[in-house]
C-alpha cells in the first residue's frame, strides 16, 4: 500500500494585538512539490486567527489537496503535525463531540467548531490517520531515521510562517 505523507503546520504573528492578528497555514508534500501550500490568514469580523485556526486550516487545506490531485483507494494519507490539539482532537475527542452535538462534557460548543467539523469529516471521508511530530527540534544527523519527520515539519513551518509575513506591512 502507497503511503502519502503530508506535512502541516500554522503560525501566528502579532499575537497581543486584537482584531489585528494575522497567521499562515502551511502544507508541505515534499521538496519541489506544487501542491505544497503557504496560506496567509488575516483576521476579520468572521475570522479570529489563532495558531488553532491556522494549525486546523492548515490540516483541512492538505486534505483538500491530497484528495482532488490522487485517487485515494489504496493509499494510506498521514498527516503529520505538531498540534497535539489536532492529534487528539481528531483520534479521540471528535467522536465523542458528534454524538454530544459537537458540544464538550461542561456543555460549552468546542471552539473551532466549523473548522473541527469539516476536518474530522474530511478525516473519516478519506481515512486519514494523523500523527505528532515534535516540534523546533534542534535538526538530527541527516542518515538518522528522524530526520525525515524534522525535515516535513521544518517546512510546513517555513511555510506557514512565511504565509503570516507576507500581510506583515
Amino acid at each position: 500500500m502507497e503511503v502519502i505523507n503530508i506535512f502541516t503546520d500554522g503560525s501566528t504573528l502579532n499575537n497581543q494585538k486584537k482584531g489585528n492578528r494575522i497567521g499562515g497555514s502551511g502544507v508541505f508534500f515534499g521538496d519541489n512539490d506544487d501542491r505544497n501550500l503557504m496560506l496567509p490568514l488575516k483576521e476579520t469580523k468572521l475570522l479570529k486567527v489563532t495558531n488553532q485556526v491556522s494549525e486546523l486550516t492548515a490540516c483541512v487545506k492538505a486534505i483538500e489537496i491530497v484528495s482532488s490531485t490522487e485517487k485515494l483507494d489504496n493509499k494510506k494519507v498521514i498527516i503529520y503535525t505538531d498540534s497535539m490539539y489536532i492529534v487528539n482532537s481528531i483520534t479521540k475527542w471528535a467522536k465523542n463531540w458528534e454524538k454530544k452535538n459537537w458540544t464538550k462534557s461542561n456543555g460549552k460548543v468546542i471552539e473551532n467548531l466549523e473548522l473541527m467539523k469539516t476536518l474530522y469529516q474530511l478525516s473519516l471521508k478519506f481515512k486519514i490517520n494523523f500523527k505528532h511530530v515534535k516540534a523546533h527540534k534542534v535538526e538530527p544527523d541527516k542518515n538518522s531515521k528522524n530526520y525525515y519527520l524534522w525535515y516535513g515539519n521544518f517546512m510546513a513551518d517555513k511555510l506557514a510562517v512565511d504565509a503570516a509575513k507576507t500581510l506583515l506591512p
